[in-house]
C-alpha cells in the first residue's frame, strides 16, 4: 500500500519558557520622601498582611492591606502591597489601578513602577510595560529583574535586538549566577535560528543546572535541527527523566524515527498522546508512523486527530485509498 508521507516536525519549548516573568516584588521601594511615624496598630496589620502573603494567603493578605487603607488612604506600604496582592490574583487591572494611585503620591517609587509594569506585561501591553520598566531602572539602574524583564517585553514586541541587549545588562548584574537571562537570550537566539550561537549557552546552562528541563529540551531542539540525532535523544532522554511532557516525547520520537528506532518512536507518540489525549500532532505522527510501518490502525489515530479538528491528512489518504 502506498507510504504516508514523512510530515514529522519537531517542536520547540522556547516561546512557553519566554513568557514566565520574574516574580513580582514586594518591597518597599525608593521614596525620597519623608515618611510619618507609623502607628503601632497599621505597623501590625501591615506585618501580618505581609505574612499571608510571604505564605500565599494572597486573599487574605489583601484582607488585610485593606484594612490600613481604609484607616489611612495614603499608606504607601499597603498601596504597594495591595497592588502587588492584586497581580498575584490575577486581577492585573485593579493592581494597575492601584500602583497608578501609589504613583500619584509618589513618582520615585521603583516598585510600583516594576510591578506596575509586570501587571501591564500580563495584559499585553507590551509598550507600556516597556515604559514603567524603563523608569524602574532610571531609578534603580543594579535592577537585575526589571532588565531581564525589559528584555522579555522587548521579544514579546518582536524586538529583538533590543531584547538581547536586556539580556546582556541583566546577566551582567546577576553576576555569577545569570541562568535567567542567558537561558532568555539563548531562547531568542533559537527564535531567530541563530543555532551556532545559541548552542553552547545552553551547554553552559546545563553544567549550572544539569537537570533543567527546558535547557535541555531546547538543546535537544537544536541538535536535531542539527541533524545531530543520537545527541538530541540524549538531552530529551535526560528532560523526561525529570518531567514526563508531551512536546518532549514528541520531539525525541522524531529523532528516535530519523535513527531507525521506529519502535520507539511509535512508543514516544503513545505517552505523549497518553499524557494529553487532545495531542492533535501526536496523534496526526503516530498515524504517519504506523502508516509507514504497514499497520492499518494509523488511520484511526490520524481519524482521532481530524475528530479534534486537523482533518487534511485523513482526507487526503482516504483519496489515495490508503484509508478506508
Amino acid at each position: 500500500m502506498p507510504h504516508a508521507p514523512d510530515r514529522s516536525r519537531p517542536t520547540s519549548a522556547v516561546l512557553a519558557v519566554m513568557a514566565a516573568w520574574l516574580l513580582a516584588v514586594l518591597a518597599w521601594g525608593c521614596s525620597m520622601h519623608a515618611t510619618p511615624k507609623a502607628d503601632p496598630a497599621e505597623a501590625d496589620t501591615l506585618a501580618m498582611a505581609g505574612q499571608l502573603y510571604a505564605d500565599r494567603r494572597y486573599q487574605e493578605a489583601l484582607t488585610g492591606y485593606d484594612v490600613v487603607l481604609a484607616r489611612d488612604p495614603t499608606s504607601a506600604k499597603a498601596l504597594l502591597g495591595r497592588g502587588v496582592t492584586l497581580y498575584k490574583l490575577g486581577r492585573y487591572e485593579e493592581s494597575i489601578a492601584t500602583l497608578t494611585v501609589l504613583l500619584g503620591r509618589d513618582k520615585t517609587h521603583a516598585s510600583a513602577y516594576y510591578n506596575r509594569g509586570l501587571a501591564k506585561a500580563r495584559l499585553e501591553k507590551y509598550r507600556e510595560a516597556a515604559a514603567d520598566f524603563e523608569i524602574t531602572l532610571a531609578l534603580r539602574p543594579d535592577f537585575s529583574q526589571a532588565e531581564n524583564n525589559l528584555g522579555l517585553v522587548y521579544f514579546s514586541m518582536d524586538e529583538t535586538d533590543n531584547a538581547l541587549v536586556h539580556f546582556d545588562r541583566a546577566a551582567s548584574l546577576m553576576g555569577d549566577a545569570p541562568f535567567e537571562p542567558l537561558f532568555n537570550k539563548a531562547a531568542v537566539l533559537q527564535a531567530r535560528q541563530e543555532y551556532e550561537k545559541a548552542l553552547p549557552i545552553y551547554d553552559y546552562l546545563v553544567t549550572m543546572r544539569p537537570n533543567d528541563v527546558n535547557s535541555l529540551n531546547n538543546r535537544g531542539y537544536i541538535r536535531l535541527m542539527r541533524g545531530e540525532d543520537a545527541e538530541a535523544v540524549a538531552d530529551f532522554s535526560r528532560a523526561l527523566a525529570v518531567a514526563e511532557d508531551k512536546e518532549i516525547l514528541f520531539n525525541r520520537a522524531i529523532a528516535l524515527n530519523r535513527l531507525g528506532r521506529s519502535q520507539e518512536a511509535l512508543a514516544d507518540y503513545r505517552r505523549a498522546v497518553t499524557v494529553d489525549p487532545k495531542f492533535v500532532k501526536g496523534w496526526k505522527n503516530m498515524g504517519f508512523l504506523r502508516l509507514r510501518l504497514e499497520d492499518k490502525a494509523g488511520c484511526a489515530d490520524l481519524e482521532r486527530a481530524c475528530e479534534m479538528g486537523s482533518c487534511a491528512a485523513i482526507e487526503d489518504l482516504r483519496r489515495q485509498g490508503t484509508c478506508p
